[in-house]
């Protein structure tokens, strides 16, 4: 069974002078109901050995980043999530991006981001490299600017932007729509998760 650490979104709550960390209970339903476990990922960590160690002793098999936050507004989920990918790198564990997620790995593999229009609150075709297409949620202000060296593009929306990207040579993988948020769960979505978690059982050396 994966065991997933999941990054969280934080919200600042100025009137009460509070600065809180949450997800989506949803999200961890849609990879509780693929037969996995979740982990919460918070931020409090000094180092990133701090970090190794907690993802040592609850024994991760995979990373989850997740939506929520524009890159560069909390530092420290940045940092951390940068950390996370560095750890799944270095130990071939696989990691799935969410919206978000997936401009944190275009972030950390050198590729910037740039506005869109009508990706908010929205739904849309998206074509698949398979020549199929389908329709997906949107809630994103931001897309990569081009493809990170070393991944392949599988999806883009109707204005070419990139909506799905997957490692060439790494066990990542991101897509910008937001699984957790279909009621019922799709069961596309579903299937590419348990594929590609699948996969990484297998190549899991921790």
């Amino acid at each position: 069974m994966s065991k997933l650490a999941l990054s969280m979104r934080i919200d600042s709550l100025t009137d009460r002078q509070e600065v809180r960390i949450s997800i989506d209970e949803k999200l961890m339903a849609f990879f509780y109901s693929l037969g996995a476990d979740c982990i919460l990922v918070h931020y409090s960590f000094k180092s990133k050995q701090e970090l190794i160690d907690f993802l040592t002793l609850n024994a991760v098999t995979g990373i989850v980043l997740s939506g929520g936050n524009d890159i560069g507004q909390y530092t420290k989920r940045d940092e951390i999530e940068h950390w996370l990918i560095e750890y799944a790198t270095e130990y071939d564990l696989p990691v799935i991006g969410i919206c978000r997620g997936v401009q944190v790995i275009g972030d950390h593999f050198g590729v910037g981001l740039k506005p869109v229009k009508n990706h908010v609150s929205t739904t849309h075709n998206v074509s698949l490299s398979d020549g199929t297409q389908r329709v997906v949620n949107s809630f994103h202000r931001f897309a990569l600017t081009a493809c990170p060296e070393g991944f392949d593009v599988f999806c883009r929306s109707p204005d070419g932007s990139i909506e799905g990207i997957r490692a060439k040579h790494k066990n990542i993988m991101g897509i910008m729509w937001h699984p957790e948020r279909e009621t019922p769960f799709c069961n596309s979505d579903l299937l590419l998760m348990e594929e590609f978690l699948r996969q990484g059982d297998k190549r899991c050396v921790v």
